[in-house]
């Protein structure tokens, strides 16, 4: 059997600067959910992770807190984010947690400035432009806005996108000449649905016909000396967004065996876009490397519908209180369900969170398994169904062909959602079964039919338990790539054992279908959902 293609997916690495944030959870929560979906189907996947740790920001954040060695401010600030990925169960163990502080990673972005270098696309001279402190960039005049700045008694240019100021800057750096790929770049991204959603693909293609012919790539290091060195050139230091991009080449294992590549899905957020739809293919296809085959961009988060900032203390930490309150699962399903995937910003609100946990995870899908767990109606002893035909008899026995169609078709279903990045939807249809299932408790009134003896009666319980446990067995193997511990939990619950194998490289009779003896009932609300504010 020909074993599939590594699924390689990866995420941005977080400047350590500040404390991670919602959003920050949020681009990892949707890596991991993607890569765990593709698990599902017996696929390789490698998901990359990390922190970036260089540049002129980072220094300067170092600095103000106090600390007089900028590695140990790195190494404190990224161990909060490494905590907080463990809290939040993202699974990067096949593609590690990268610091761009470690030797490997300076190793690959010499290779990778040396590989250029001999491609000739490199020169030194004096370069002149706008420089943005707080996005570690260059950028083009059309960007900026006029401010006025009310210290000095004066205007002042400002990111038009963020607010932060910039200055002009005049420095002799190495410069990438971007003339000789912009057309190859092109290509690239009109070549198909490179980048998602569509708005972005041609926010990217604009960004394209305003990027500049040459490109600095490098600093002098009398102005940012915490950084990787040009090799051959300690006067300069590469920059900072070259140096990060590589990350994903590091992960890969870049300059020695590449694990895999390109890389199938890289999640950006939209302020990073140009740096990853133009920039980061420019200098693959100058190295002669093939550009990742997708790039899925997302909305920033705000709170109460303002963007966050630390200045108007609006930024939301998932911390220790916020996992208490939602739980950990419950934490990563509201940000998934409600998340920016479409590409618009989504409004985080504590309380709506809270609301769709409740109703959804808990009045909906554990209340769902509770009852059919119930000592008033359960039955361990169960008939066998071991065919889809098996189950469509069950069905007819209640006349119920429209909720068995539902499951029949829910795979398919959620595999073109999930292809799309449409978790949201996924979320609707995994809901709509569960609502469809606890509709027959409320028309067959099991309660009553287990108080008959008669062979009738037990017969539509038996159908109708058969039905139930289908839905929980199968929605909850398709829960598990948003909440890990709840899809499982909820198998378990409806008669998967930890032995079994459950797979989609053939048909999932083995998942849907359920088991002829079932446990004791143990699928309570409390046992399914941590006790906390959920409840």
């Amino acid at each position: 059997m020909q074993r599939a293609a590594t699924y390689f997916v990866t995420t941005p690495i977080y400047y350590v600067n500040a404390e991670p944030h919602i959003g920050h959870l949020f681009s990892s929560c949707l890596a991991d959910s993607l890569a765990r979906y593709h698990r599902l189907f017996n696929r390789p996947t490698l998901l990359t992770t990390g922190c970036d740790e260089h540049g002129q920001k980072v220094e300067q954040a170092s600095i103000q807190a106090g600390f007089q060695n900028v590695q140990q401010f790195c190494s404190t600030n990224s161990n909060k984010f490494r905590l907080l990925f463990d809290s939040a169960g993202i699974d990067y163990s096949t593609g590690g947690f990268l610091r761009t502080s470690e030797l490997r990673h300076v190793d690959c972005v010499s290779s990778v400035w040396n590989r250029l270098s001999s491609s000739g696309l490199l020169s030194k001279a004096s370069y002149e432009g706008w420089y943005s402190t707080s996005d570690e960039c260059f950028v083009s005049a059309d960007d900026l806005v006029r401010s006025e700045d009310p210290v000095a008694g004066k205007e002042k240019f400002v990111m038009r996108e963020t607010g932060q100021p910039v200055e002009l800057c005049s420095e002799v750096n190495w410069l990438l000449r971007m003339n000789d790929l912009k057309s190859e770049v092109r290509k690239y991204l009109t070549s198909g649905r490179v980048v998602v959603p569509d708005r972005y693909s041609e926010s990217a293609l604009r960004q394209l016909n305003s990027t500049p012919d040459t490109l600095s790539v490098s600093r002098p290091t009398s102005r940012c000396s915490w950084g990787v060195p040009v090799p051959g050139d300690p006067s300069q230091t590469v920059y900072v967004w070259l140096d990060a991009l590589c990350n994903y080449l590091t992960c890969a294992g870049y300059p020695n065996h590449l694990r895999a590549w390109p890389p199938t899905d890289q999640i950006v957020g939209k302020d990073i876009l140009r740096f990853h739809a133009i920039i980061w293919p420019a200098i693959l296809i100058a190295m002669g490397l093939q550009p990742p085959n997708r790039i899925i961009c997302h909305g920033h988060w705000l709170c109460d519908g303002r963007k966050m900032s630390k200045s108007l203390g609006n930024v939301v930490r998932p911390d220790e209180d916020l996992f208490n309150r939602l739980s950990r699962d419950g934490l990563r399903y509201a940000l998934l369900r409600s998340g920016p995937v479409t590409g618009e910003d989504a409004d985080f609100q504590l309380a709506r969170s809270i609301h769709t946990v409740n109703d959804e995870l808990v009045n909906c899908m554990a209340n769902l398994a509770s009852r059919a767990s119930s000592p008033k109606i359960h039955r361990r002893s169960l008939p066998p169904v071991e065919s889809h035909k098996d189950l469509l008899r069950h069905a007819a026995n209640l006349n119920e062909h429209q909720f068995v169609e539902q499951l029949l078709n829910l795979s398919d279903s959620l595999h073109s959602q999930w292809s799309e990045v449409r978790i949201h939807h996924v979320a609707d249809s995994l809901v709509s079964v569960w609502r469809s299932a606890n509709s027959l408790f409320d028309r067959w009134h099991p309660w009553q039919l287990a108080k008959s003896d008669d062979a009738e009666s037990m017969s539509k319980l038996d159908s109708l338990l058969v039905l139930v446990f289908a839905s929980l067995r199968l929605t909850g193997l398709h829960l598990t790539p948003l909440c890990p511990t709840l899809g499982h939990r909820l198998m378990s619950a409806s008669g998967v054992d930890k032995s079994d194998t459950v797979r989609f490289d053939s048909p999932i009779d083995s998942v849907l279908l359920c088991p002829r003896e079932l446990a004791a009932p143990s699928a309570s609300r409390e046992h399914l959902i941590e006790r906390r504010e959920v409840l």
